[in-house]
Parts: C-alpha cells; structure tokens; sequence
C-alpha cells in the first residue's frame, strides 16, 4: 500500500508539472499575440505619419519648409517604427518567468538577467506611449496630433505593455519591482565599463538622448504660455521628440546591459537573439534617419565639413556600428 502511494504522489506531482507547463505555455502565446497585434498598431502610425500627406498638413507648423517637414517626417516614423519592431521582438521572444527568474535584479543568472531585461523593454515602451499623450492636449484647439486614434492606440499598447510587466513579475509585488527595475536603469546609466567598447558606445549613445530629452524638456516648458496655433502644433511635435529619445536612451541602455552579460551568459541564444534584433533596431532607424537627413540638407552637394552634416554622420557611424554588433557579434 505505501508503494502503492508513492507511486500515486509521483503520478500527482508529474500531472502538476505538466498542467504548470501548459498553463505557462498558454500564457506565453497570449503576451506573444498581444505584443504582434501592439507592433501592427505602431506600425499604423508610422505609415499614417508617412502616407497622409492631408494630415502632415494639419500636424506641422504652417510656416513649415519642405526640409523640416521631411525631417519632422523621417524622426516621427522612426520612433514608431522602433516602438514596432520592439513590440514585434517581444511577440518573438517573450517568455513567463521560472522560478529561478524572480530572483533579486542583482541576480546574475541567465533566466534572471533575460526577465530583467525583458521587464525593462515593457518599461522603455510603456513610457515611450505615455509620453505622446500629451502631444494631443491641444486636439481640440485646432494642433492635432495625429488624431485622437493615435491617443488611443498609445493607450492601449502602454495597457499591453504594463500587462506583460505584470505577468513577468509574478507572484513579486508590482512596486517593488518597478522600483528595482528603475534602479538598476539608473545604475546602468552612469555605470561606465571603459575595457568593453560596445558598452562605451551604449553608453554615449544613451547620454547623448539624455541630453536632448533635457533640451526638449526646455524647449517645451519655453512654448507652454504660448497660445498660438504652430506653437502648439511645435509643442506636440516636441512631446513626440521627448518619447523619442527615451525610446533611444532606453534601447542603448538594455543593449548596455546585454553587452555586459554576454560573456557570462555566452550560451544563451535566446538572449543572443534578442541583443541582435535590438542592435538592428538602433541600426535601422538610425541609418534610415541619417539618409532623410542627408537628403533634406543636401549634404552631398554642401560637403561633410559643413556643420550641417555633424548629426547624419553621428548616425550614420552608430547605425553601421550597431548593425556590425548586430550580424557578427550577437
């Protein structure tokens, strides 16, 4: 009879383990589905941004030139197309945590290291769609900003953003992990690895968003008791500029932390996976804005000496640099 029993307890613990399994199995194709369906919406905006050229009309400065407009243009698409493809990442590669993976953030276990990341990119994405919230404040007085269903898709996606921090942190309380994630960020951010020269760049990468998100930040408080109608409009293109760069900051940070574990966690092609696709993100919207910009200020023709060409070039060196990190170092 106790032989009987031990094999009971053993047939109950295996049928546990496989409805633990399913169930994690079914969580993870949902957030993935959800994720897919959050980089389609993204992508809507980037071609509303792109192709309706009677929006463009009502979104920019009258006084708008064809240079800015194409700039404006160029840098718009280029966040949601980031935002996308971060989305499409997560679809990929999203996964429920483990029992080993609600470690401490300090933890330096590979299924730990991949959580916090992964909970990192539900946060760098999450602020990303709350920050054009405000872009639309003046919708109604004449500034639209890409129309109130942009203001809802951000909302929704910031939802699904914030639901897949939720599954990712179970059973750990909600605040103490947004603390620690948070933390760890800010450690990453003045954290300085001078022997790695990918983690430099990062590095300089996300001080140099940082510093035009403070100059953004000015610029916008500046415009605040303006009431015109281009200065609002001005000031929602802003508010986009603002998500923008913490968008970049946010990416050159978690390629930071990528960079930083990949000789400890060299086996793990999961999160190989995801430092290729992120360094191909950063590759492809800085390549593809450094054109725009090339072509707007008809750099070919003014030379590279000019100071004009000091922006498209910083681009262009951080796109080539990370599509390399991207195709043989990943």
């Amino acid at each position: 009879s106790e032989s009987s029993e031990e094999v009971s307890e053993v047939f109950k613990g295996s049928f546990g383990t496989l409805e633990a399994s399913a169930a994690i199995a079914e969580t993870e194709e949902d957030q993935r589905k959800s994720s897919f369906l959050s980089a389609i919406l993204w992508l809507a905006l980037a071609g509303d941004s792109v192709l309706n050229t009677k929006k463009r009309e009502l979104l920019f400065p009258s006084v708008a030139s064809d240079v800015f407009t194409l700039e404006c243009t160029t840098s718009l698409a280029s966040g949601f197309i980031a935002a996308a493809a971060l989305s499409l990442l997560q679809s990929i590669t999203w996964k429920a945590p483990s029992s080993d993976a609600l470690l401490t953030v300090d933890s330096q276990s590979t299924s730990s290291n991949n959580m916090s990341l992964q909970r990192k990119t539900n946060m760098v994405v999450m602020a990303f769609a709350l920050s054009h919230l405000p872009a639309h404040y003046h919708s109604s007085s004449g500034a639209p900003f890409l129309g109130m269903t942009a203001a809802y898709i951000a909302i929704y996606n910031a939802i699904l953003q914030l639901n897949s921090f939720l599954k990712s942190v179970k059973p750990a309380p909600l605040v103490q992990s947004l603390q620690k994630d948070a933390l760890s960020f800010v450690k990453s951010f003045f954290k300085l690895e001078m022997n790695k020269s990918s983690t430099l760049v990062y590095s300089v990468v996300a001080l140099f968003a940082s510093f035009r998100f403070v100059n953004v930040a000015n610029q916008i408080w500046l415009l605040k008791s303006i009431q015109t109608i281009d200065s609002m409009k001005q000031m929602a293109l802003h508010w986009s500029s603002l998500a923008r760069y913490f968008l970049v900051g946010g990416l050159a940070l978690l390629l930071k932390q990528h960079a930083s574990s990949m000789e400890e966690n060299n086996g793990d092609k999961n999160g190989n996976f995801v430092y290729r696709g992120l360094n191909g993100i950063l590759s492809i919207c800085s390549l593809g804005v450094a054109t725009s910009l090339c072509i707007s200020r008809n750099i070919l023709q003014v030379g590279f000496q000019n100071e004009a060409a000091f922006d498209p070039l910083k681009l262009v060196f951080l796109g080539l640099f990370t599509a390399y990190q991207a195709v043989f170092v990943g």
